[in-house]
């Protein structure tokens, strides 16, 4: 494969040079952000999470062991408005591979660069914060100015020629032909971005009955206890049960509302016996029949998916007064935005981290509620030993978001179940009496590689006791 000369151009007026592929012309417009994962590029670049923006991968080398099938990925497409690395490998070497990271990235019409320095990139991230950037092919011009981080050169914010001497070909591109001058960056966070990634139309999926000897990717489903103490809602709660007495075989239904859902979130969800419905963001489930509602992860500014958050205010609404009512509530859990659409709706806000959390190796601490009481269903208590069971333990876990909850806007009746030890950021949120609880992290992806598995248990014992 050939290569041209290219930049990366940011907003704050910095750009770095490198080198892109001669079939990639144009100019890409994305947020700048960074993940420091070693592994894992493929369902990092298949992530709907990363709709709009231009990634750098901190690790030095990607792509040596090719791309699989996509029967591999976390969606169907690539969703990323560009990729920035130091090194990216041709050759490859993997059972599974199919082909090379940089013919994935042509196939899938999403542009990389090259050869830039991304440890410099990623310490002015760090510095100012995630910012807007501009990938353009061409040479450029003016010429640009020194700049303090080896690697980064300055160019003049507003002020941006570039030199296009070839059609532009691309998704995101600029229409303007022959040149393109007082580039104007574009915001991908003002747009709906679920919207975007979001399914348009519900489907049905099983998960595995009792009986049955694993799930469709070969993964035996587990068995824990179902018990009416606590002990259902600690990762300690592991004692697997014979098939001819776990689970109630598929009498029991959640709604997944997908606001970029990733595949093996669903993958994860059919390892217990029910049926997934798995809805469009915008879909009103509130006059459903169901036994759980699942909130999925997504791009973007949760503040713009109002649509979801007021039909989750509904559902929460009438939670709330069927509890008070005598009824049992139906449990809810989110993942990622899903934490944070969760939190929105109770009554919270949401911040924008300054350069977010991105990788698999982010250090969370699970938290007690305050008044020692669980979600467990309307005045349930929680003694010394149970509440133990909260407090303390700390799970390594795979993170990509960008926003946070702001934890002194909770209401009433919410505590902080998980804290970010890096920053003190909130890493999930839960009720004190009703089965509501979410994580900002995915505890699907096996960072640890099953510190957080437990959540999904402990969900489905929700749904089903």
């Amino acid at each position: 494969m050939k290569f041209n000369p290219s930049q990366l151009l940011l907003k704050n007026g910095q750009s770095f040079p490198g080198l892109s592929p001669t079939h990639q012309k144009g100019v890409f417009h994305g947020e700048v952000v960074f993940n420091t994962g070693m592994t894992g590029y493929v369902e990092t670049l298949t992530d709907p999470s990363y709709n709009g923006q231009i990634l750098t991968f901190t690790y030095p080398l990607i792509g040596n062991y090719g791309v699989p099938g996509p029967g591999r990925w976390e969606s169907k497409k690539i969703h990323l408005s560009g990729v920035v690395v130091s090194e990216a490998c041709e050759k490859y070497s993997h059972a599974t591979a199919l082909r090379s990271l940089l013919e994935w990235l042509k196939d899938e019409q999403v542009p990389i660069i090259m050869g830039v320095d991304t440890r410099a990139l990623t310490k002015i991230i760090r510095e100012s914060g995630v910012m807007l950037g501009a990938m353009v092919s061409g040479d450029r011009n003016p010429t640009p100015r020194p700049s303090p981080y080896r690697g980064g050169k300055t160019v003049n914010e507003g002020t941006i020629a570039v030199s296009l001497n070839h059609s532009l070909s691309y998704k995101g591109r600029d229409t303007e032909r022959g040149f393109v001058r007082g580039l104007t960056f574009v915001d991908p966070n003002t747009r709906n971005l679920v919207a975007e990634v979001s399914i348009t139309r519900p489907k049905t999926y099983h998960g595995n009955s009792p009986l049955e000897g694993g799930s469709p990717g070969g993964v035996r489903p587990v068995r824990r206890q179902l018990s009416k103490d606590a002990s259902l809602l600690s990762p300690t709660a592991h004692t697997p049960l014979p098939p001819s007495q776990g689970g109630l075989g598929r009498t029991k239904t959640i709604i997944a509302v997908d606001c970029g859902m990733k595949e093996n979130i669903i993958r994860s969800l059919q390892q217990f016996p029910w049926t997934i419905e798995r809805v469009p963001y915008n879909y009103d489930y509130t006059n459903d029949k169901f036994d759980g509602l699942f909130l999925s992860n997504g791009p973007g500014d949760p503040a713009q998916c109002t649509e979801t958050i007021t039909i989750l205010k509904k559902a929460l609404s009438a939670q709330g007064g069927s509890a008070s009512g005598g009824k049992k509530p139906k449990p809810i859990m989110g993942i990622c935005l899903g934490s944070q659409l969760m939190a929105l709706a109770a009554g919270a806000k949401t911040y924008k981290l300054p350069f977010g959390h991105r990788g698999q190796n982010q250090p969370c601490m699970e938290l007690a509620p305050e008044k020692g009481r669980g979600p467990l269903g309307a005045g349930t208590k929680l003694g010394p030993r149970e509440r133990s069971s909260f407090s303390g333990k700390c799970v390594i876990t795979s993170q990509n978001h960008g926003y946070a909850v702001d934890e002194k806007t909770l209401p009433k009746g919410w505590y902080v179940n998980f804290r970010n030890l890096n920053d003190n950021s909130v890493e999930g949120v839960a009720h004190e009496t009703l089965p509501f609880f979410s994580v900002q992290f995915h505890p699907e992806a096996s960072p640890g590689p099953t510190d957080t598995k437990f959540l999904f248990q402990k969900f489905y014992n929700l749904v089903s006791s």
